[in-house]
């Protein structure tokens, strides 16, 4: 990491309006652009701006940015800063975070938005100086350069240059043609009247930025649009390569196609392409722009300018590179894991919940893992910051990892990608190499990724609250999974927490300190530890339950004496979790809610042994050792077969801190002695990892591939 430094003598300055910038000794400076809003596209990686373990404050975050030559706005929270090449919309943060904009000697702005100095905005890439028409899109000999994309008071360059909304033509109307393509390309009298063109800037605190709501992306290969009266060129320039003529019709309202003829260089932004012509050069591609749907799904929020929907072609190296630039990702995180902070599992657990998120959407032969799922759902709450946004005060995300890829590899494919380079990364070490392989030899590609009419998956992912009615329903009616494979795939609850804020439930499925570790330990818990019900741990009250502003969330909690060590809290399990293995104490579903039973297992029952389980995990029953004297002079003999005083000595250790409480339904306990409907699975599973991990790898491979049934193998080379 790169130390932190001063770089640049600076002098605060205020200025009109309440904002005030840091001005270097000549050159450019920095000036607030927001607070409480943050840049949601293209963020870089710049030196000096991501260290995670360094706190800066806000002045040496724009101190970095000025020294930086990428570096155009900077986004400073909780003493992390965060460079931005560009800023192509926003997006919330806490009250307290800012947002630096970088303002240039001449007085502009890289990604040009303007600010309360008057700067001059080329986001929306127009001046009211000087509008130019599509005859007049040149360059002049002093405009500045594409990669600063800025436009003086009287100059646009051919990357900033738009039409205002008057100048629109009939002229330029889209045909029928065109209109009802799967791209779902709009009509240019449409685009003009759409909300999201009718202004090109809305005002947010000291600027403004584009209301893009656009994306652009493949619309044809080896093809150019013809021109007639519905297909207008309204620019013509050359640009270095294929995304930034996607930029240039992105920024251009008038733009609803642009072809790019590689060979050339050359850009074209029309009006509409209701006609193509084949190219003599089968790599020439044809663009189209798209308007955001109500629906705000995955895509959308990426910051890739030309994304494929589909995978044509992937390697065994594209898959190699693809899942070490996620595993790069954990490169600097904190490996420190504690009951209040383990970054490596937060991280880790998110990204399996967007890949879980995604597929288990799957129902009547739609959704799957197309990654679609509607982003701003209670049930997503804190998958953007992975995602997105950014962990970890907006400094990591998949899109770090996936901007890289996302030209030939669909988004789609990328998180099914990006989960097994987690779960391979953070795998037990000695099976580290069988999980990569295993991965690598079953992977298929191929997902086309769904960006609008997602709207299905809302209310398909399984309510916990539902206990294994919902695991049949979801995992097994719908996914087509065994109950062995269902519950072989919720052992991915083994990395990571749950957290209030964003599912209402609160802790740690396997302990703090095992939920970094993507192993078996999940199902050891079920059985090693004593668990008892813990009611409305989100303080949902009565009154707000009955109006619908909240549900009560239960769930099952430590019951033994060392619950509430700093090396176990919080630990908890939910009900989808033990049903598998429990019952209640009639043998009928277990819910937290209403059962008043403890779900523990003794070490007595031979039919039942427990001595493989509870041998890797340093032979711990309900926190206690084998072996060890206990309190009343007893010693706790695990494994002492049909010898009941042992097992009555075993009940009063695992159900200690609520010994009222009857015994849920195991093989060994309750009136019917069933256990849940994976209960000898779950067992095979904490008695040998690698039985886990062969129906894990099962499962997953038919979790990822529900509704896409044409994928491919890797392929040894993607060379023609």
């Amino acid at each position: 990491m790169v130390a932190r430094t001063l770089i640049l003598a600076v002098s605060l300055v205020n200025l009109a309006h309440g904002v005030w910038h840091l001005q270097p000794n000549g050159g450019a400076h920095m000036e607030v652009l927001w607070t409480g809003k943050k840049c949601r596209r293209v963020r870089v990686s710049t030196t000096g701006m991501n260290d995670l373990g360094i706190p800066v404050t806000g002045e040496e975050c724009q101190q970095n940015c000025l020294a930086s030559p990428t570096c155009e706005y900077a986004i400073y929270r909780f003493e992390g800063c965060t460079a931005f090449s560009s800023c192509r919309g926003e997006t919330e943060i806490e009250p307290e975070g800012v947002t630096y904009v970088k303002v240039h000697g001449d007085g502009s702005t890289a990604a040009a938005t303007t600010t309360a100095a008057a700067t001059t905005t080329a986001a929306a890439r127009t001046t009211a100086a000087a509008t130019t028409t599509a005859a007049a899109r040149t360059t002049a000999a002093a405009t500045t350069t594409a990669a600063a994309r800025t436009t003086a008071a009287a100059t646009t360059t051919a990357a900033a240059t738009t039409t205002a909304a008057a100048t629109t033509t009939a002229a330029a109307t889209t045909t029928a043609a065109a209109t009802t393509t799967a791209a779902a390309a709009t009509t240019a009298a449409a685009t003009t009247a759409a909300p999201s063109d009718a202004a090109t800037t809305q005002s947010s605190g000291g600027g403004s930025v584009p209301v893009l709501g656009k994306m652009v992306r493949e619309f044809a290969k080896g093809q150019t649009c013809n021109v007639d009266e519905a297909s207008t060129v309204i620019g013509s320039t050359s640009l270095p390569d294929l995304e930034a003529c996607a930029e240039e019709c992105l920024f251009d309202n008038g733009c609803r196609f642009a072809d790019y003829t590689a060979a050339t260089g050359m850009c074209r932004s029309l009006s509409g392409c209701s006609a193509q012509t084949a190219s003599s050069d089968e790599v020439d591609v044809i663009l189209t722009k798209i308007d955001q749907p109500s629906f705000n799904s995955p895509q959308w929020m990426m910051t890739c300018p030309v994304p494929v929907m589909t995978t044509e072609c992937m390697s065994e190296a594209d898959y190699d590179l693809a899942i070490q630039s996620v595993k790069d990702l954990f490169t600097g995180l904190p490996t420190h894991c504690d009951a209040a902070d383990c970054p490596e599992a937060d991280l880790g657990g998110c990204i399996l919940r967007m890949a879980g998120h995604d597929f288990m959407d799957f129902s009547g032969g739609s959704g799957g893992a197309d990654g679609c799922t509607d982003m701003d759902d209670g049930d997503n709450a804190g998958l953007p910051e992975c995602l997105y946004r950014g962990e970890f005060n907006g400094q990591i995300s998949v899109d770090d990892a996936y901007v890289q890829f996302c030209h030939k590899i669909s988004l789609a494919d990328f998180i099914v990608i990006a989960a097994e380079a987690v779960m391979s990364h953070l795998a037990t070490e000695n099976l580290k190499p069988s999980w990569e392989s295993g991965f690598k030899e079953q992977f298929r590609y191929g997902r086309t990724t769904a960006f609008e009419g997602c709207e299905y998956s809302v209310g398909l992912l399984p309510n916990p609250a539902n206990s294994c009615d919902d695991v049949q329903r979801v995992f097994v009616d719908n996914m087509g999974l065994s109950w062995g494979e269902a519950a072989a795939l919720m052992g991915v609850h083994s990395l990571g927490r749950a957290a209030i804020e964003n599912s209402g439930y609160d802790g740690w499925w396997s302990g703090p300190v095992m939920s970094k570790t993507f192993n078996n330990n999940y199902f050891i818990s079920f059985f090693s530890k004593g668990w008892c019900p813990e009611r409305n741990v989100n303080g949902c009250s009565d009154d707000d339950e009955a109006a619908g502003l909240c549900a009560k969330k239960n769930q099952w909690q430590l019951c033994d004496p060392d619950r509430d060590s700093p090396e176990r809290s919080h630990e908890m399990m939910l009900d989808s979790d033990l049903c598998l293995a429990y019952t209640d104490g009639q043998g009928e579903l277990l819910q937290a809610a209403s059962d008043d039973c403890c779900a523990w297992q003794d070490t007595i029952n031979e039919d039942f042994s427990m001595e493989a389980m509870l041998a890797q995990d340093d032979d711990m029953l309900c926190g206690v050792k084998c072996g060890t004297v206990l309190p009343n002079g007893r010693t706790l003999e695990c494994h002492r077969y049909k010898h009941f005083g042992q097992g009555g000595m075993e009940a009063q250790l695992c159900c200690a801190l609520e010994p009222e409480r009857t015994d849920c339904g195991t093989p060994g306990h309750g009136k019917v002695r069933t256990g849940g409907p994976a209960v000898h699975e779950a067992k095979s599973f904490a008695d040998d990892e690698s039985v886990w991990q062969s129906e894990f790898l099962k499962a997953w491979q038919i979790a990822t591939g529900n509704g896409f049934p044409n994928l491919q193998a890797l392929q040894p080379s993607c060379e023609a």
